[in-house]
């Protein structure tokens, strides 16, 4: 129903108790207050919460506390415990009693209970419906993030398939390279040691960027270098089309070993970039021999995406 009233210093007046006339003092601790229609009533506070009253010569207890969210109410016929929930008070020890106001309309006792068990399920549902939005999305999340994990894992297997494997062709093909210049009782395969860093270096980007491309190594005449290219274009020459993959890359792994074992780890980086840098687009065969590069320089390869 729709609570109408009044309430004044000196009048109240309701919709359901019609109108009356009050007057209140405080005479120290007592409050003596008159009603018209109530009659006369003496309280006094005995501590936080309670109170005593005579109503008419007619003993009154009451008193209000809170623990939380629950409100526990004491009167003669004893303790009751209520909260204020959603559209208004449920009591849990006197259900009977509970409240709601709906559109401006308070309503008490069993329709008060049934509009408090349609935001019950109401809010139950809510929180079903978010409940379930938020683990699906944890899920979703979940999922993603251990989709991302495992294709980098599973990319990061294959490229080192794919490496073991090429590396390990390519270690055939410098075996078979070897042992063909074994039965024709020819050296040239291996460069000649105590070559100077810088002419080591040389050597092995010519080698990189030209002989892995197909194109014979050049150098300025009656030099050491030009020697060195010499011994090294014979051997390519003389292993033929079948063995040139193998004869490119023990020579660039014999240049290596020289190389690096006198190179520290920033100029092994150094040549490394630099080799990277002179070969943007590279072939199998070069690809072959800056992995031999960075394995033999322990130098760490990360894929990098291409956008």
């Amino acid at each position: 129903m729709k609570r109408i009233e009044y309430r004044g210093r000196y009048l109240r007046a309701s919709r359901t108790g019609g109108a009356a006339l009050r007057a209140q003092i405080r005479a120290g601790k007592v409050n003596v207050t008159a009603n018209s229609t109530h009659g006369v009533r003496v309280s006094r506070r005995l501590f936080k919460g309670t109170q005593i009253a005579l109503q008419n010569g007619r003993p009154v207890l009451r008193g209000r506390y809170q623990a939380g969210p629950l409100n526990i109410n004491l009167s003669r016929s004893g303790l009751s415990a209520s909260s204020k929930v959603g559209p208004g008070t449920v009591n849990w020890t006197r259900p009977l009693r509970s409240s709601a106001t709906v559109a401006g309309i308070n309503v008490r006792g069993r329709n008060a209970l049934a509009v408090h068990a349609i935001y019950a399920l109401i809010s139950l549902l809510v929180l079903l419906v978010t409940a379930t939005i938020s683990l699906l999305t944890v899920l979703g999340i979940g999922l993603y993030r251990f989709a991302l994990w495992t294709g980098s894992g599973l990319y990061g297997f294959s490229q080192w398939l794919v490496e073991r494997y090429m590396y390990f062709r390519g270690s055939q093909a410098r075996q078979k390279a070897v042992e063909y210049f074994a039965e024709q009782g020819i050296s040239e395969l291996l460069p000649p040691t105590g070559l100077a860093p810088a002419l080591q270096q040389d050597l092995l980007q010519q080698i990189l960027t030209n002989l892995a491309a197909g194109v014979y190594l050049e150098s300025p005449t009656d030099s050491q270098q030009a020697r060195v290219v010499e011994r090294i274009n014979a051997g390519v020459e003389a292993a033929g089309e079948e063995h040139f993959p193998g004869v490119v890359i023990g020579l660039y792994e014999a240049l290596l070993d020289e190389y690096l074992a006198s190179a520290d780890d920033s100029e092994r980086s150094q040549a490394f970039t630099d080799a990277l840098q002179a070969v943007p687009v590279p072939n199998r065969l070069q690809e072959q021999l800056l992995m031999r590069f960075a394995k033999q320089g322990n130098i760490r390869l990360v894929p990098v995406a291409v956008e």
